[in-house]
């Protein structure tokens, strides 16, 4: 399987979090699947701050993916 394929899934995955955590009741699956997310977030934010072919600036932009990693954190946070 090659990288770029790998890193799609994970993207996709990503957004499928999003809409099981907004749609389903059970709390046991949105932390689950919260948790899921976030690792998922981290591994993205980590490969692109790894990637050779970004630019600085584009690296320095996409430290804004911490603001949805810690809303996410947050709302898991009330789950509890």
């Amino acid at each position: 399987m090659s990288d770029s394929f790998k890193y799609n899934l994970i993207g996709l995955f990503v957004v499928g979090s999003m809409v099981v955590i907004y749609t389903v009741d059970n709390r046991t699956i949105k932390l689950i699947v919260g948790i899921s997310m976030i690792i998922g977030l981290i591994i993205s934010l980590i490969q692109t701050q790894r990637s050779i072919e970004l630019s600085d600036s584009q690296k320095r932009l996409s430290w804004i993916i911490l603001v949805p990693i810690l809303s996410l954190i947050g709302y898991l946070y009330t789950l509890i």
